[in-house]
């Protein structure tokens, strides 16, 4: 481990691609230095003044890049502590109105840039994580207001969105994912949900969120079958089971998501 001062740094990328299923994904900044070209550094933690973590040469940082691990900015900007990259996909149908609440509160260093059909935002954590939490918390809100009513498709997309702003595993929110995705005909991939939470956290959360789940179901209402899709829920569902494809999964023939 190393440590640069930010004060001859820029953000250069971060650590998550820019395509992917998933909504939103955070990764660590990578920063360059403007007295030492060619040496990047991969950051772990911040101080007032310096950033630490992992030095990479730019055949390292540039294979990152290939092998899907990592995304470069069209655009540097200039480091700040609690600097980090957020991705922010297009199946945030919200994202136009996240991006400009995080600009409002300044918490984004320079502009979102475009890569693909992704929004690439460099966010300074300090500011951003706490709006980060409140639509976290509105979307799971949202999302159970959905389930109540039996509307699962929407109720399924807002528990997703909920799960993936989340920092960290919410009981309560693996359990109404889960549930919503059971309730559109996919069992498996919600079982595999609260393995893959449990696997992560314990045998004591993973059985704290199927009680939980099987406490939210008696709470909404039960209908012999789903609602139909409308045009844009089937493509949504379409891409949830996309995922639940392209995940590796614990124990053979179990589908596992993120």
């Amino acid at each position: 481990m190393i440590k640069w001062p930010l004060d001859s740094c820029r953000v250069v990328g971060g650590m998550r691609p820019s395509e992917g299923k998933a909504p939103f994904a955070r990764g660590a900044a990578v920063l360059d230095r403007t007295d030492a070209p060619g040496s990047f550094l991969q950051v772990h933690r911040y101080m007032p003044e310096e950033a630490e973590g992992d030095r990479l040469d730019l055949e390292e940082w540039e294979a990152l890049q290939v092998s899907q691990q990592g995304t470069r900015l069209t655009s540097p900007v200039p480091a700040r502590a609690h600097a980090a990259v957020w991705i922010v996909r297009s199946a945030f149908t919200e994202r136009e109105a996240f991006l400009r609440e995080l600009s409002a509160n300044g918490s984004l260093l320079g502009q979102a840039t475009m890569a693909g059909d992704a929004s690439v935002a460099v966010v300074r954590e300090d500011l951003g994580n706490p709006v980060r939490d409140k639509w976290a918390m509105e979307r799971f809100d949202a999302a159970w207001t959905c389930a109540r009513a039996a509307r699962w498709p929407e109720a399924l997309r807002l528990a997703d969105l909920a799960f993936v702003l989340g920092r960290g595993l919410v009981a309560e929110r693996v359990a109404l994912l889960a549930l919503a995705m059971e309730r559109q005909g996919r069992k498996t991939g919600g079982e595999g949900l609260i393995d893959m939470a449990a696997g992560s956290r314990g045998a004591e959360l993973g059985a704290s969120v199927r009680a939980k789940r099987d406490e939210l179901a008696r709470q909404c209402t039960i209908v012999p079958s789903a609602a139909p899709l409308t045009p844009k829920e089937r493509s949504r569902e379409a891409m949830y089971k996309a995922r639940d494809r392209a995940l590796e999964c614990f124990t053979g023939g179990q589908e596992k998501v993120a």
